[in-house]
């Protein structure tokens, strides 16, 4: 029987997302979505619950019909300065 596939995204691509400094729509499981929630980036839903991804595009089109998408944006570009600075990094690992 195949495995079910894990439902989240690189690293990498999470980074280049949240640098945007757009709302997130993440429709995964795992870190990434933490992180999404947990710094109130977007809206998340579980990739095996169809009414729950339709609720959460409902939400992300309140959240922007709202005018709270640059509020997401800001705390994007704040986490991506805090987290994933080259400088700030490089310096870290020299220490």
């Amino acid at each position: 029987m195949p495995s079910k596939p894990k439902c989240g995204i690189s690293f990498a691509r999470l980074r280049s997302y949240i640098k945007t400094g757009k709302p997130i729509l993440g429709i995964l499981l795992g870190d990434a979505r933490e992180l999404i929630e947990e710094h109130q980036l977007g809206i998340t839903a579980n990739p095996d619950d169809i009414a729950a991804i339709a609720d959460a595009f409902r939400r992300m089109a309140e959240l922007l019909r709202r005018g709270d998408g640059p509020s997401c944006g800001a705390r994007a570009r704040e986490l991506s300065e805090q987290m994933f600075d080259r400088s700030r990094l490089i310096a870290e690992l020299r220490a």
